[in-house]
């Protein structure tokens, strides 16, 4: 399971890997460098570290006795989702990826919550960063959430998780979002080729919009099954026993189950 933007490995996820678990699979859940976990804290999201990260962790899952190696699947959540496109792209011991309201091409994300004038404006922040961090300076630290901004809906549910969860508030370089500016996950899609692939999204998606699953599944090709589930926005999955969460989880169990995974 690869996760989304500053998850650790201890929210949401473990549930969605015990309900997976229950039919014989393994689920291994696992955090990226410098959240959760896994090291000193980073304040700096480079998409090349996180999908190294999760090739580390096919091969970890890879080496088990117990598992398939013949049978990795990745499922991806968010950003993880579009991990899980870039990873398998890359590495041809995943046969099969699924993702949850993953994104096509990080610039085109960025730029859709944002006017034109603050477009321009972030720009030449993220521009004057760039060049303070290459003559050796430090760079600007910001909100998470600032580099990725939250439709009003995302943005209800990140206040109460973070009323719940203070700890889980971070922030990150504008380093990030020169990071994020230049990840486009769609131009290696093709890569994937007859591999299956199960691509998710909410029809009320307002942080990530269905179009960019859209774009994932065109670029991918036949092997791409897209399904949009009614009435769900970016975080709905995220609520367990939410009936959208159950709607998730069971059309990919249903997609691994065709698969006779």
């Amino acid at each position: 399971l690869c996760l989304g933007y500053t998850y650790p490995q201890d929210l949401l996820v473990p549930e969605m890997a015990r309900q997976l678990a229950q039919a014989g699979r393994a689920c291994l859940v696992f955090d990226y460098r410098g959240f959760g976990r896994s090291g000193e804290p980073v304040d700096v999201v480079r998409p090349s570290d996180q999908v190294e990260d999760i090739r580390a962790a096919v091969s970890f899952l890879a080496g088990r006795a117990e598992v398939d190696a013949a049978r990795i699947t990745l499922l991806g959540i968010s950003l993880g989702g579009s991990h899980a496109v870039t990873t398998a792209a890359l590495d041809p011991r995943i046969t099969a990826i699924a993702t949850i309201s993953a994104a096509a091409d990080f610039r085109r994300l960025l730029q859709a919550s944002r006017d034109d004038e603050s477009w321009t404006a972030f720009l030449d922040r993220v521009d004057a960063d760039r060049a303070v961090r290459a003559r050796g300076g430090d760079g600007e630290t910001v909100d998470a959430w600032e580099i990725i901004q939250p439709d009003e809906d995302s943005r209800t549910f990140l206040d109460a998780l973070y009323a719940e969860f203070p700890q889980l508030a971070c922030r990150l370089s504008l380093e990030t979002a020169d990071a994020l500016l230049g990840y486009v996950p769609e131009l290696s899609a093709g890569e994937i080729a007859a591999r299956p692939a199960l691509l998710v999204h909410g029809e009320n998606d307002r942080l990530v919009l269905p179009s960019e699953s859209e774009s994932l599944a065109k670029a991918i090709g036949d092997s791409a099954q897209l399904v949009t589930i009614p009435d769900m926005a970016h975080f709905d999955w995220a609520r367990p026993g939410d009936a959208r969460y159950e709607t998730v989880l069971e059309t990919i169990d249903a997609w691994l189950v065709e698969l006779g995974r």
